[in-house]
């Protein structure tokens, strides 16, 4: 073969002799055996899902699958991470300490010198500090998981305890005369304003172990309240005619400065909006029309109003409070001729008014009056025959409680 005598013309002639030029005689035995076999399905062929060069790569030496590892990984995280939800739902949520909250039970002194509590709804009872001694004045502290109540040692002089809310674990916290006494906000302290011959020291006292350090003020102070939202106390003095002055003055001790914009006919101890921004008080003016008319002041700003209502032209209003959500206000308003006085709930920027309660008479020292935690009702007792109610706020269905006198306080749950 030359060098130009090439293969590729030779090409078809030499297919030719090597390809049969018929079917083989085997052909229809083959197509009769695989007509009797299924098709591979076609999930079971990795070349329909993956590209060829994935399939076709060859296998080299592999450490162990890190997928099981993984999974396994992932499975014990979702399973801490739910024993951790678990341990944390168990543990007692705690309210704000104000504004709203859930009703939680409502504590009484007894007749019997108990301290005992009653479910609301449902009206079952249980005494808390029983036994021979005379216990009054419970008192809940702002995240419902204490009280504090008075022990009295002699008829008039007592020592202050606290108790957790089911009444176990009931110490002395105090033991001196005390003449008042205000939780904190978080309930570790209480302002205490002692009773003693020529003044009435006040001091803060921490609950977990009883350490006292004296508020140092000038003035004679006739109580004390923290503002909500401060670590600050805001204290009350009495000048000629039982006017008020009221002080703010920084826990430590340091910073006291008197309120500007308060009226000098200021009486009644003041009460703070939920946001600590605001005071609500009564005034007692000389002229016609000034007695009894209540008033709120903006602490920051100095800027003071003066409040009437429907029906309060003729009649004295007294002793006013904010409800936990600041819309409303609590107050005792005194019907001419000394017709007696009811408890009255009114919107905060004046307007109609709602009565709730029955009527007691003109000079019986009033009422102790406190919001329920929700604010849908009034805890009241009456100052002169010492019997207590529970009071809704639209003046419907009055509940009277089977105690009197001694004191009550709403425990405040989380929502």
């Amino acid at each position: 073969m030359s060098a130009f005598d090439r293969i590729e013309q030779r090409m078809p002639e030499l297919m030719a002799e090597l390809a049969p030029a018929t079917v083989p005689d085997y052909f229809d035995d083959m197509l009769r055996q695989s007509g009797r076999v299924r098709q591979r399905p076609a999930w079971a062929s990795l070349e329909r899902w993956l590209p060829m060069d994935v399939v076709a790569r060859p296998v080299s030496l592999r450490g162990p699958a890190l997928r099981p590892l993984l999974i396994l990984l992932l499975t014990g995280l979702l399973i801490a991470a739910g024993l951790a939800l678990y341990a944390g739902s168990q543990r007692t949520r705690l309210p704000e300490p104000f504004g709203p909250a859930r009703n939680g039970l409502v504590v009484v002194a007894t007749q019997d010198g108990d301290i005992a509590a009653v479910d609301p709804v449902t009206g079952t009872t249980s005494v808390l500090i029983g036994g021979p001694t005379n216990d009054l004045g419970p008192w809940f502290a702002r995240d419902g998981q204490h009280f504090m109540f008075v022990r009295l040692t002699s008829e008039d002089v007592g020592a202050y305890w606290v108790a957790n809310a089911d009444g176990s674990g009931a110490r002395e916290l105090v033991h001196a005369p005390v003449e008042w006494f205000e939780w904190s906000d978080a309930g570790d302290r209480i302002v205490v304003v002692r009773r003693e011959t020529g003044s009435r020291p006040a001091s803060i006292v921490r609950v977990a172990d009883g350490t006292v350090a004296p508020l140092a003020v000038i003035q004679t102070i006739e109580h004390a309240f923290w503002r909500p939202g401060h670590d600050q106390i805001l204290f009350t003095t009495l000048g000629s005619q039982g006017k008020a002055a009221y002080f703010l003055i920084n826990a430590d001790g340091t910073d006291q400065e008197r309120i500007a914009g308060v009226s000098p006919d200021a009486v009644n101890d003041p009460q703070f909006s939920a946001d600590g921004s605001q005071l609500v008080y009564a005034t007692w003016g000389l002229g016609e029309g000034l007695q009894g008319r209540i008033h709120i002041l903006d602490i920051d700003t100095g800027i003071d109003r003066a409040l009437m209502f429907d029906g309060s032209a003729g009649t004295n209003e007294l002793d006013p409070q904010f409800s936990p959500d600041g819309k409303s206000l609590l107050f005792e308003r005194y019907l001419a001729d000394d017709g007696g006085y009811r408890l009255v709930v009114a919107p905060v920027n004046g307007g109609s008014v709602t009565t709730i309660g029955p009527v007691h008479g003109t000079g019986t020292g009033g009422a102790a009056t406190e919001f329920s935690p929700d604010g849908t009702q009034v805890l009241a007792t009456y100052e002169d025959d010492g019997s207590t109610w529970i009071l809704s706020l639209d003046g419907s269905a009055p509940q009277q409680l089977p105690w009197s006198g001694g004191g009550t306080t709403w425990q405040r749950l989380a929502p």
